[in-house]
């Protein structure tokens, strides 16, 4: 529900006090539209930053990116959004688009084509920020009226190849993203999208609706920036997954089929698996007896998920806040992963009080058709990019389960490190990976050294500089392969190495890969010819189980802030790096 003014002042003055990092928006616009600024600062507030919002000077976009404009665009800038109306653009192709020749529709298309070019390309030589570009939004009454669709020179269709130009935009240059302009109005509705009155007034085409919606749209390509999506999908499963009580209704009682009562529950379901191929783990999470669970997933000819698509389950009598602690621990990521899907009041309020890191989403056992909604509403699991490895996350997240029954009949850990079969490779990062290497940074938390988010622009920037690596670390065993699941990012200068970025999947942890990783990193520095290595570790509420690695692998603390929220550490190349474990079959170093 869209704020008010007093909520939003009293919420922005309730912040004052508490110490959020502070994000910085540059907005370029041709219209007016100061009124997104206090719901991006409001927005921000849920995502703990600070958002300092600055505008241009009213269309004045094309200047700022290609004559510069240093109090906008910067180093500081942390996310550019331009803001183009296309009335305001080209009032020929909005307004008077059947008096065009075709020619005259080119001329004026490739003019548009100039102006996006120009200005992502101005806006990149003086900040590696994020650019989030509006689309532009189909035409509300289409210059040939209903026949205007189907018409291979229409209004619909020009409109339809800027658009394409955009998206070919954000293909060639990293960080750039299209805020879906048609995908809000059909949200709200043209006439709660559209504020006319205001067009006229002052040139302010948007309700408050739409840029409350604007606002949330920006922060869906924000948020993993900032690391703050969401991994995994928690599910109960009575009235949740399927319609009635298994305990009660019975295998061919319960309501999940193709048409009505269960077919609200097959599309949401449906969509829970659209959710595992882009890479979101599921987790059940229900009080039950598990085999009248397993029974369903295995035997009901309407089930659309199946166990295969369940990385980790807690389905026993035990409160649910104890279930979805032992589930971050089954899967290794933190609860401020989860979203968490539920019927039951009792059950929703006890997550939201004992777990408050968890999203929670109630459905309603009485309307299951909104059940589908309530889920992609949320849209907690947008990324910026999608790699192989998300293709295959649901996939290793369940060999997992195969890697935890080895260890449990293994004699030590190092007979079970052993009978796991490792292989390593090290490798240079290339455009390839780069993808996957930005999610990364943006998303580690726990095995994460300095916790620096970095975009896919800032990697390439480092991948072709002459004083940085990008080094990635892709981890196979019997149970099947883990993908790229560490990163590290050098830096040099003189006769040392600095390790900007160090970090790992928490997938991977405790098998003894981050040895393997620092060590292979110092001889790759020693081989360049430096003489030292330098390290540094910053505190976050969530990576203090990495705080003494450095110490702990033979590097020496030279400096701790006065705060001790970070530490410095050095080590001399001329001393010997250790030996990596011996339980491991292969590691393979190709960095060049």
């Amino acid at each position: 529900m869209m704020p008010t003014i007093l909520e939003i002042e009293s919420k922005l003055q309730q912040s004052q006090s508490l110490n959020f990092k502070k994000y910085n928006i540059s907005i370029l616009r041709n219209i007016t539209i100061e009124g997104l600024s206090d719901y991006l600062q409001y927005l921000g507030l849920d995502h703990h930053v600070k958002c300092n919002v600055a505008f241009n000077d009213f269309d004045n976009t094309f200047v700022d990116a290609v004559e510069g404009n240093a109090d906008l665009l910067n180093v500081d800038t942390d996310c550019v959004i331009v803001a183009h109306f296309l009335d305001k653009m080209s009032w020929d192709l909005a307004r008077n688009f059947t008096s065009l020749s075709e020619d005259q529709q080119q001329s004026e298309i490739d003019r548009i084509k100039f102006f996006f070019q120009e200005v992502v390309q101005g806006i990149k030589k003086q900040t590696s920020a994020h650019i989030l570009f509006f689309s532009i939004g189909s035409p509300r009454n289409p210059a040939f009226g209903s026949i205007d669709f189907q018409t291979s020179n229409g209004q619909t269709q020009c409109i339809k190849v800027l658009n394409e130009c955009l998206k070919d935009i954000s293909k060639e240059f990293n960080s750039v993203s299209i805020i879906d302009i048609d995908r809000i109005i059909r949200c709200l509705g043209e006439n709660s999208f559209y504020d006319d009155r205001f067009w006229h007034i002052g040139q302010a085409p948007y309700s408050k609706s739409a840029l409350y919606e604007v606002a949330k749209s920006a922060y869906d390509f924000i948020r993993p920036t900032l690391g703050l999506n969401k991994k995994c999908l928690v599910l109960d499963c009575d009235n949740t997954l399927w319609g009635g009580i298994i305990g009660e209704d019975g295998l061919s009682g319960i309501a999940i089929g193709r048409t009505y009562p269960g077919s609200a529950f097959y599309e949401f379901q449906q969509e829970i698996i659209n959710l595992y191929n882009r890479g979101i783990i599921l987790a059940l999470c229900s009080k039950n007896n598990s085999d009248d669970v397993w029974e369903v997933f295995q035997k009901h000819p309407d089930m659309l998920l199946r166990e295969k698509h369940i990385a980790a389950a807690e389905i026993n009598w035990a409160d649910k806040a104890t279930n979805i602690r032992n589930l971050a621990r089954k899967l290794n990521i933190g609860v401020d992963s989860f979203v968490f899907m539920d019927d039951s009041d009792f059950e929703i309020n006890l997550i939201k009080s004992s777990i408050p890191e968890v999203h929670c989403i109630q459905v309603d056992k009485n309307r299951p058709e909104t059940h589908l909604q309530k889920l992609t509403e949320c849209r907690l699991f947008d990324v910026n990019s999608f790699s192989n490895e998300d293709m295959q996350r649901g996939k290793m997240y369940k060999a997992n389960a195969s890697r935890e029954k080895l260890k449990s009949s293994s004699s030590s850990l190092n007979d079970y490190y052993a009978m796991l079969e490792m292989n390593v490779s090290i490798l240079i990062c290339d455009e390839i990976s780069l993808p996957r290497v930005a999610q990364q940074t943006q998303k580690t938390n726990q095995f994460n050294l300095t916790t620096k988010r970095y975009t896919e622009e800032n990697i390439n920037f480092f991948i072709n500089s002459s004083d940085h690596d990008v080094i990635t670390l892709q981890l196979d065993d019997k149970f099947g392969s883990s993908g790229i699941v560490g990163t590290a990012i050098l830096s040099y200068e003189d006769d040392s190495a600095l390790i900007d970025s160090l970090l790992l999947s928490c997938r991977v942890l405790g098998r003894g890969v981050e040895h393997v990783f620092i060590n292979e990193i110092m001889r790759w520095a020693k081989s360049l010819g430096k003489a030292k290595i330098k390290g540094s570790y910053i505190r976050t509420p969530k990576n203090s189980q990495v705080e003494n690695f450095y110490g702990n692998v033979g590097f020496t603390e030279v400096s701790e802030s006065s705060d001790e929220s970070s530490k410095s550490y050095i080590f001399d190349l001329h001393n010997k790096i250790s030996d990596n474990p011996k339980y491991f079959a292969n590691v393979k170093v190709s960095m060049r």
